[in-house]
């Protein structure tokens, strides 16, 4: 969708349930689980690694990651 385009995320840990489908649907493998001040979250590992498909953004129901510019 982006790939002329520099995409950027970022994920709230304050929002993010550790659900893991973030992880699970992103064709890249950029995402992985975390754990920070004692629940596990979701971390972007490789931010040049992403081709800016969105689906993590799409299948996060609680709203934690979102597109930055």
């Amino acid at each position: 969708m982006r790939n002329d385009e520099k995409t950027l995320l970022k994920i709230s840990s304050r929002k993010c349930t550790g659900c893991e489908l973030c992880a699970a649907v992103c064709p890249s493998q950029i995402l992985n689980m975390v754990f920070l001040s004692n629940k596990e979250c979701a971390r972007i590992s490789k931010q040049n690694k992403c081709i800016g498909c969105l689906s993590c953004i799409e299948i996060c129901e609680s709203g934690a990651i979102r597109l930055i510019n």
